[in-house]
């Protein structure tokens, strides 16, 4: 049992860190919706990202208490998740995949509830087949309902929120350094990442299915979330969240 407890949450983290999203596409839904979704799955993002650093800190000799306190970490974010799934209002051309989603979250969050209770290797490889094969058709069951609602697909490994408060540190201070050595020159992405003026000061322009930038006439740095919206002035690192990511 010992033995079993010390490594279940770092199978767990490694099936997670494995398994990937299969399926892709878009189409077109209203704004609100859109920006409700990408805030929901976001915060999934960050119960993978919280999980996966607190797995990484988990001594040999961790108890089995330290353990579950982990996954449950993810446990909450899923749960929290299933219960915006269930209260918000969707498109009807979404709502047959999203019901698929919450049903699918109820095994994959009650199988990682076992780590390490498995009593032997024969049954912790049973345990992890089982877990595995719960995230993909949780992954699988979400991506439709991200097709169906115009979303990129889920990937479990990342985190939109410090990507897209990355991405806007870069742009601001490539901004700030172009207006600087071209005293005041209105930048755009063409000559951030241009050879003009010393450049690049970007060696690319950041792109993301969540969110993106723009600099508008005036070279002012603007966030879209998603993508398809009108875009708002970014002021700073908590745009993102205010933006919805």
């Amino acid at each position: 049992m010992t033995r079993c407890r010390n490594v279940g949450v770092s199978v767990l983290a490694l099936v997670f860190a494995a398994v990937a999203a299969q399926t892709s596409g878009a189409s077109t839904t209203k704004q609100a919706v859109l920006k409700q979704a990408v805030k929901d799955e976001v915060a999934v993002y960050n119960g993978f990202k919280d999980f996966s650093i607190a797995a990484a800190k988990l001594s040999a000799s961790a108890t089995l208490a330290q353990h579950q306190a982990v996954v449950a970490l993810l446990g909450s974010a899923l749960k929290d998740f299933q219960g915006e799934l269930r209260t918000q209002q969707w498109p009807p051309s979404a709502r047959r995949a999203l019901r698929q989603v919450d049903a699918a979250s109820t095994p994959f969050v009650a199988e990682m509830a076992l780590v390490g209770q498995q009593s032997s290797a024969q049954s912790e490889s049973q345990w992890s087949s089982k877990v595995t094969a719960d995230q993909r058709a949780w992954l699988a069951a979400l991506d439709v309902a991200n097709r169906d609602l115009g979303l990129p697909p889920f990937t479990a490994n990342g985190s939109a929120v410090d990507s897209c408060q990355a991405d806007g540190a870069t742009v601001a201070t490539a901004s700030a350094a172009f207006r600087a050595v071209t005293h005041g020159l209105k930048p755009s992405a063409s000559l951030l990442t241009g050879k003009d003026h010393g450049g690049p000061f970007l060696q690319s322009w950041p792109h993301s299915a969540h969110y993106s930038y723009s600099l508008n006439s005036s070279g002012t740095l603007m966030i879209a979330v998603p993508p398809s919206v009108r875009p708002v002035t970014y002021v700073g690192p908590t745009s993102c969240a205010d933006a919805g990511v």
